[in-house]
């Protein structure tokens, strides 16, 4: 794993990160729900105009949850944008761990300091 220290993040990959997030929790909410339905539970579900209960609800859930909670992500991720910049700026910066592939683009980055990387571990 490689550290790399975040200073700038481009408004589109910012909203990428926060509902690529987001998704995950709609489908793990989804699942428990359609368990707890498998088990007898008392699991609900409204949809628009449908109201379901029981294992149709638990897979209601598991199918229309995912959705809405990647646009919650997508609204977070919009409305937390200048906040997260600002953090970003007093903190000068915040240092990530992971996995990095490098993309060549035609255009340099060079120089302007978004991401700096230490490699050394």
């Amino acid at each position: 794993m490689e550290q790399k220290k975040l200073f700038q993040i481009k408004f589109k990959s910012f909203v990428r990160l926060c509902v690529s997030i987001a998704f995950p929790f709609g489908f793990v909410f989804g699942a428990l729900t359609l368990i707890m339905a498998f088990l007898g539970g008392n699991v609900y579900s409204n949809i628009i105009f449908v109201q379901l209960t029981g294992v149709p609800a638990g897979l209601a859930n598991l199918i229309v949850g995912p959705i809405i909670l990647a646009f919650i992500g997508l609204v977070i991720g919009v409305l937390s944008y200048l906040p997260f910049k600002f953090y970003l700026k007093i903190r000068k910066g915040i240092i990530i761990v992971g996995e990095w592939e490098e993309k060549i683009s035609s255009q340099s980055t060079q120089g302007k300091g978004a991401i700096s990387s230490d490699s050394s571990q």
